[in-house]
């Protein structure tokens, strides 16, 4: 009886393994870890690809710029544009000097990036980088966040709905960092 219980375990140890083994396989090669801040109107699908090791944004400076540059949200037609619908984003640039306890201040737009999308095909849209001008001399403890704006078109080319996402990863440099991009 024993002999019974010990193999219905390692069976079931066994299971559980293979479970997780087939998760692992066919799971998504990412986090979805932005966060959605709010939306208007009829938004149609989108997400970011945004986790630790793969962050929607990044950020790099100089002692006269900050440069600034996104992966492109994955976005949809909603599912009554069978024939297309066309969508858009942007990115805002935010920056917060805790040293001077100043708020979260905006200090860029980037271009509007535009491309066609169907319900069962995201549209291909591309990256964006820009750099700002900024006097980083002497600057201390200074922070930078990006919100992503996505827009979605009706067929007489008025927006009909928006998603607004906040990037919670960035690669700062060469370093890693959650919730922001950091000058010191």
């Amino acid at each position: 009886m024993a002999k019974t219980i010990q193999r219905k375990i390692w069976v079931s140890i066994a299971a559980l393994v293979c479970t997780l083994g087939v998760f692992l396989v066919y799971a998504p090669d990412h986090a979805q870890a932005d966060t959605l801040l709010g939306y208007s109107g009829y938004p149609g699908p989108s997400a970011l690809t945004d986790s630790f090791y793969n962050p929607a944004a990044g950020c790099s400076y100089t002692w006269s710029t900050v440069a600034v540059a996104t992966n492109p949200p994955k976005v949809w037609a909603r599912s009554n544009y069978t024939n297309g619908q066309w969508v858009s984003y942007r990115y805002r640039v935010f920056e917060l000097n805790s040293y001077h306890n100043q708020s979260w201040t905006r200090i860029g737009t980037s271009a509007q990036k535009y491309a066609l999308a169907y319900p069962n095909q995201r549209a291909s849209l591309p990256g964006v980088s820009h750099n700002w001008y900024k006097e980083y001399t002497g600057a201390n403890n200074v922070y930078h966040k990006v919100l992503i704006d996505i827009y979605w078109y009706n067929s007489s080319g008025a927006v009909s709905g928006t998603t607004t996402r906040q990037v919670d990863y960035y690669l700062n440099g060469n370093v890693y960092r959650a919730n922001s991009c950091f000058y010191h």
